[in-house]
């Protein structure tokens, strides 16, 4: 996604996790903040979002312009039973609207011109990660 500053990129996404009814919260950072939060971080909830810190990719538009594009992952995590199959599909299932949701709103801002965004080749994994129960 083409952004101004970083600062634009991180508060785009932090502005739709505040707005969607499902997550109940967001962090921006490494796999070690993220493994923090969720261990012990007061008012932490799942559904969870994180967003990855990006890779700042450069391209030429051949016009004098450099454009500089945020290239990043966006893990949506719940919580759900160790030993429950059922749990852990509805967790999957839950992260997946969750994620399908902002798919749709950047897809939506790309159009009206909001954002500048190339969609064709985003990828999604369904994994449990980390440890203890997170799956999304």
């Amino acid at each position: 996604m083409q952004t101004e500053t970083l600062k634009n990129y991180i508060d785009y996404f932090r502005t739709w996790a505040d707005d969607d009814a499902d997550v109940r919260f967001f962090v921006f950072g490494g796999v070690e903040k993220g493994l923090e939060f969720a261990r012990g971080y007061e008012g932490f909830d799942y559904p969870f979002v994180w967003l990855e810190q990006p890779t700042i990719l450069t391209d030429d538009n051949d016009m004098a312009n450099l454009n500089e594009m945020s290239v990043s992952g966006i893990s949506v995590l719940c919580l759900a039973e160790q030993d429950n199959l059922e749990s852990q599909i509805d967790a999957y299932d839950k992260a997946l609207r969750i994620l399908c949701r902002i798919q749709k709103k950047m897809n939506q801002d790309t159009r009206q011109g909001d954002i500048i965004a190339d969609l064709s080749k985003m990828k999604k994994a369904i994994i449990q990660l980390w440890l203890d129960s997170h799956c999304g």
